[in-house]
């Protein structure tokens, strides 16, 4: 999925069988639940994403916040 020729990264807790689903949505890559999880509590990290879509919230919300590139976007359902 290129959206405006940008590589989505999906991530999901069943990765066994979400995988395939969301890579023949052309997504580029598929990581776990735990990969974006705040564990060590740092309040900025190395500048990952440009946008975001995050329906969780919590946690998951807060390790992408710390991760997001300046001037980047995050839409949220929490």
């Amino acid at each position: 999925m290129t959206l405006f020729s940008k590589q989505v990264v999906a991530s999901t807790g069943k990765t066994n069988e979400a995988a395939d689903y969301l890579k023949r949505l052309e997504v580029k890559d598929v990581i776990g639940r735990e990969e974006i999880v705040n564990t060590e509590q740092k309040p900025v990290r190395r500048n990952k994403w440009a946008g975001v879509v995050d329906p969780v919230g919590g946690k998951t919300l807060q390790y992408i916040l710390s991760t997001l590139k300046y001037d980047g976007s995050v839409a949220t359902v929490a």
